[in-house]
């Protein structure tokens, strides 16, 4: 009977894991996602400040936006390891 119940255990031990392992894919799909959609508007926005003369707002937010992202993938693939 106790064996029965280690066993039982550790079933549910694997797919708990299992669960959390796919949640923690689509979190960071999703977040993937959010950042593509974000980098394209920072670009954007970038842009077009350029285009209007404003030079140096635009260089700020790029130059902010890229250095956050910096930031965000090395903390990302830091908890992956």
């Amino acid at each position: 009977m106790a064996a029965k119940n280690e066993m039982i255990r550790k079933e549910q031990k694997g797919l708990n894991h299992k669960n959390w392992m796919k949640s923690m894919n689509t979190t960071l799909r999703f977040g993937q996602f959010l950042s593509f959609i974000f980098s394209i508007i920072i670009l954007y926005v970038s842009i077009n400040l350029f285009n209007n003369n404003s030079i140096k707002a635009g260089a700020i937010i790029f130059i902010t936006w890229f250095v956050f992202l910096l930031i965000i993938n090395i903390r990302t693939s830091k908890l992956t390891k």
